[in-house]
């Protein structure tokens, strides 16, 4: 069993992209809050919004503060039962895994499974040993995948709370010239279209990337 754990600085990284959440949603709530003249469907909205990211940065405050004494476990991959564990039960088989990526140069792996990217670290796993996880040992992990350039496999999930964040601050500097919106749900609205906007990003990713690994699997089987 090799195990990763998380690094000090990826967990201070989750305590300041929680807590810009947090003054993104409480400025959103300000001018929402003096804009429509008090409570209002969109101010609850946002209020709510901010308490939720607010609390998320102070548990990630905590999990950091623990660190600092024990190692918090982040993923750990299973070579004998060939499944790589995540925390809270999740477990991705590697049978499951549609595509794979390789970057020797910087003892890196990636894996695609469902709509999702894993950056596999290889120095960063090591057994009860203290043994790193080896580039030729990792290769295991994706012997049932299709081994694509590491290029294609870029895992866009900070880029998407950056376009979040983006759009809906945009939008609080440019929103007096959209008159024709509803001024008690346009909030609801650019938050609406901010979520769609991602969803179809990471929709449309991974239609290609599972059309990709259509049609590799469909000229193996020629």
């Amino acid at each position: 069993m090799y195990r990763k754990y998380h690094n000090n600085d990826e967990l201070i990284s989750n305590v300041l992209v929680t807590f810009v959440l947090f003054c993104m949603f409480g400025i959103m709530f300000y001018f929402i809050y003096y804009d429509t003249g008090g409570w209002t469907p969109s101010s609850y909205f946002y209020g709510v919004l901010s308490g939720l990211s607010l609390s998320l940065s102070l548990l990630h405050l905590v999990i950091y503060i623990i660190s600092l004494r024990r190692p918090i476990l982040d993923y750990q991959v299973d070579m004998e039962n060939e499944t790589i564990k995540i925390p809270f039960s999740r477990k991705i088989q590697f049978k499951k895994i549609k595509l794979f990526a390789n970057r020797e140069n910087r003892s890196e792996v990636k894996v695609y499974y469902r709509t999702s990217v894993l950056n596999i670290i290889l120095f960063h796993l090591k057994d009860d040993e203290g043994n790193e996880l080896s580039y030729e040992l990792s290769e295991k992990i994706g012997k049932y995948a299709t081994k694509i350039n590491h290029r294609v496999l870029y895992n866009y999930n900070i880029l998407m709370i950056l376009i979040v964040i983006g759009i809906n601050l945009l939008f609080v500097l440019i929103q007096d010239r959209f008159p024709i919106i509803h001024q008690t749900y346009k909030y609801f609205i650019v938050f609406g279209i901010s979520l769609l906007f991602v969803g179809l990003f990471t929709g449309v990713h991974s239609l290609i990337l599972n059309r990709m690994y259509i049609n590799n699997k469909n000229e193996k089987i020629e």
